[in-house]
């Protein structure tokens, strides 16, 4: 199996990845394809060398742990050489205030950025100021996240055609990223709000070019029939247990990491959960992303 096989096939227009609203389906199921490969590759111990010689420069938060040590390995098992910048509050405030700081950071020969804070708009400073691929990476809600979530339900059912999906919590933020995708990708997707957690009127309008995104506030009809549910961040006004599912028993658990255990009784995901396997996948989408865009 040769990884240069997708980098000949590369079927993506983007050369920024910042959200999903300026991406097609077709783009998306290209990112999760070549993430499935590198996985596939990664299991029977074949090195990917894509990213060798080169220096990739890691913008994050030391209280984002999981984000920072999944990218650095898929550098690292790229070939390449992650360059971490771990910032906080007032020093992460005064980089991204400087555009000069910026520009002298990216002329030092590396080939990408990702940025994993806590604000989509990290990301777009980044993009404005520097020459190279800018991955938006952050550690919420964030379009990294979506698709690592994407490619797991993919590779239960191979398609997203009518699938019905039922996304349970917060969704009233700047970053909708999970359901922009999945829309685009043909899901019929419910949401289940928490207390002023609908999406935005403009946001469902936008939505509204792809497909209808039905609101259900009583939980056991918005969880009937439901083939996955997702729980997003969410708080005191929503808290699911197993008797909301009714009779419904094959649905599958995916999640936020880590997950808002005030939104949810732990037996709901016994049996049903897929979190462990979405986790995992982030690594292998982070790693086709770093190979689409640098190789482009």
């Amino acid at each position: 199996m040769s990884i240069q096989l997708n980098s000949k096939n590369n079927k993506i227009n983007f050369k920024q990845f910042l959200n999903l609203e300026d991406i097609s389906s077709e783009e998306i199921l290209e990112v999760i394809s070549t993430a499935s490969e590198l996985k596939s590759m990664r299991a029977v111990h074949e090195n990917c060398t894509a990213l060798k010689n080169k220096y990739i420069l890691l913008v994050t938060k030391p209280n984002l742990p999981r984000s920072s040590i999944t990218f650095q390995i898929a550098v690292k098992e790229l070939g390449g050489e992650p360059v971490l910048i771990s910032l906080t509050g007032e020093n992460l405030e005064s980089l991204l205030s400087d555009e000069h700081y910026i520009k002298a950071l990216s002329s030092c020969g590396v080939s990408a950025v990702l940025v994993c804070t806590s604000k989509r708009e990290d990301s777009n400073i980044f993009k404005n100021y520097v020459s190279v691929p800018v991955i938006n990476a952050t550690a919420i809600n964030s379009p990294s996240e979506a698709l690592s979530t994407f490619m797991t339900i993919y590779e239960v059912t191979h398609t997203f055609k009518n699938l019905k999906i039922t996304l349970v919590g917060n969704f009233n933020k700047e970053d909708n990223s999970l359901i922009t995708g999945l829309v685009k990708l043909g899901a019929d997707v419910t949401i289940l709000p928490c207390e002023n957690g609908e999406p935005s009127n403009s946001y469902i309008g936008y939505l509204s070019q792809y497909s209808d995104i039905k609101i259900i506030k009583d939980k056991k009809t918005a969880l009937k029939n439901a083939e996955f549910v997702y729980f997003a961040s969410g708080d005191n006004s929503l808290y699911i247990e197993k008797d909301d599912f009714s009779d419904n028993e094959t649905y599958k658990v995916l999640s936020s990491v880590p997950s808002d255990k005030k939104l949810f009784n732990l037996n709901v995901i016994n049996g049903n959960s897929l979190i462990d396997k979405q986790t995992e996948n982030l690594l292998h989408i982070g790693k086709a992303l770093l190979v689409l865009l640098v190789n482009k």
